[in-house]
């Protein structure tokens, strides 16, 4: 893959844009004060011809020091009653994703935010039009016309009010994830366990489904039930992990992408214990595999990085990184 240099042109000095900022927090209050505006500092406008470009590149987290882990996607951040409503730079807009799906009988903040969207779309564009001024040695005067009209041709992405319709979840393997993933997923955790102890040994499941995240956690949330559910319930034909990992043939770990259990001695209902402790293993040895697995979670959710946006993908890597401590 080639990539940009990320060099900052400097076209617009940092007065304009404070001055910018505060006028369109100025406007958005207007429309209503649960508006509030947050600019990133740390953006860079690396002009029209190359930042839409390079916001469309994921960040790959299986690769060391990856040039977009640490990229700024959006100049904005656009609030609504404290929450998120519109990420938006001088080139786009992308409005947060639970306004992107029907809200049922939704209250008064989706109905109000349906009547002021398109005014706050207007502020967004203008702002954009604005922008294209740091630029416009690039363009033909014709081109700069046409540029300036983009902007508007750009339609409201919230989806108002309206009927929720559940659809029932479908368990068939979606084959996203292709087999030569699922090989350097077993490649890598079997490299990295054998580097830390040559007595832990892993296994495979090729029966596992690997669904998208959405359905994937919702099983890990929403296991089968033996006593609650019903026998034919889909749910309980799956294969509930993906792997096992043994130390000297003693189960300790077995987990999928998005669950993590463990192996026990005895009973769990009658006072088992983790083989994890029955070995007598240390606790900084038991984080060490625990990293090893993280990491693997980390690198399978790459492959749906489709469900993502490039900028909401790299928020996710990072929230599991500082959740388990990997960064």
């Amino acid at each position: 893959m080639t990539f940009f240099l990320f060099v900052d042109p400097n076209r617009r000095p940092q007065a304009k844009i404070r001055k910018m900022t505060e006028e369109l927090t100025q406007k958005f209050q207007a429309i209503d004060p649960d508006l509030t505006l947050i600019h990133n500092d740390n953006f860079i406008d690396y002009g029209p011809e190359v930042f839409p470009k390079l916001s469309k590149i994921y960040w790959d987290p299986r690769v060391p020091d990856h040039p977009m882990e640490h990229f700024v996607y959006s100049e904005y951040l656009l609030r609504y009653g404290g929450y998120p409503l519109y990420w938006f730079t001088p080139y786009d807009e992308q409005i947060y994703e639970y306004y992107r799906s029907p809200g049922g009988n939704a209250g008064s903040r989706r109905k109000t935010l349906k009547m002021i969207e398109q005014t706050i779309l207007i502020i967004i564009h203008d702002y954009q039009v604005h922008n294209l001024l740091y630029w416009k040695d690039i363009f033909t005067e014709k081109q700069f016309e046409q540029e300036k009209l983009k902007p508007y041709k750009r339609v409201s992405q919230s989806i108002g009010p309206g009927e929720l319709i559940s659809s029932p979840i479908s368990f068939t393997d979606p084959k996203h994830r292709p087999l030569a993933a699922v090989e350097k997923n077993t490649e890598f955790l079997k490299t990295q366990l054998d580097q830390l102890d040559s007595r832990l040994t892993i296994s495979h499941n090729d029966s596992y489904i690997d669904f998208e995240p959405k359905i994937s956690r919702f099983l890990a949330e929403c296991p089968y039930d033996p006593e609650e559910d019903n026998p034919n319930d889909p749910i309980n034909k799956l294969c509930s992990e993906e792997y096992k990992i043994y130390y000297e043939n003693i189960l300790l770990f077995s987990f999928y992408p998005f669950q993590l259990g463990y192996g026990y001695h005895g009973n769990f209902y009658e006072g088992g214990i983790p083989n994890t402790t029955y070995l007598g293993l240390s606790q900084e040895f038991i984080n060490q595999i625990d990293n090893i697995i993280s990491m693997y979670m980390i690198f399978n959710l790459y492959y749906w990085r489709d469900q993502y946006s490039p900028e909401q993908f790299q928020y996710e890597i990072h929230k599991y990184k500082k959740m388990w401590c990997l960064e």
